[in-house]
């Protein structure tokens, strides 16, 4: 089969076309920004990270994937990570919320919800990132209160 002069241009112009496209195709943006002037809905949205962000471009909420599985993440007005929703390393759910950072070492007041085998247990900690108290269910399906001086040392129990 003979090439003619036509389909021998058209090869060579799709080929260049190709090239072009793998070539520049790393620089593209990979950003996608929403526009308000079309109003559309999604059935499903794939994506590894969702970055929600205020008019000046400032974090405020992250719903990420990270080696335990996903989390969200809220920043209060200075940037700063005040709430987490992810899970332990264990699988379980735990819900942290605290007046500072977060992601910073635990010198910051917290509480954290989590979930244990036996049910639910709720801990309190102090500025200095100690456990001073907890409130949940043991192993044999009771509900207890401990609490902890702010050196972490026990000072009551009930039961």
């Amino acid at each position: 089969m003979k090439l003619k002069k036509r389909d021998f241009a058209f090869f060579v112009l799709g080929g260049l076309m190709f090239l072009l496209g793998s070539l520049f195709t790393p620089f593209q943006n990979k950003l996608v920004e929403a526009q308000n002037t079309d109003v559309k809905v999604f059935d499903m949205i794939k994506c590894r990270g969702l970055l929600v962000v205020d008019a000046a471009g400032e974090p405020k909420v992250v719903l990420s994937v990270g080696k335990d599985g996903g989390g969200v993440s809220v920043f209060n007005k200075i940037g700063e990570v005040v709430g987490m929703f992810g899970p332990s390393s264990s699988g379980r759910g735990v819900l942290t919320v605290a007046g500072k950072d977060i992601l910073k070492s635990r010198g910051i007041g917290s509480a954290q919800l989590s979930a244990t085998p036996y049910g639910g247990t709720v801990s309190i900690f102090n500025k200095d990132g100690k456990n001073v108290g907890n409130f949940g269910v043991n192993s044999l399906g009771d509900g207890g209160l401990q609490t902890k001086d702010k050196n972490g040392y026990k000072t009551g129990r009930i039961p």
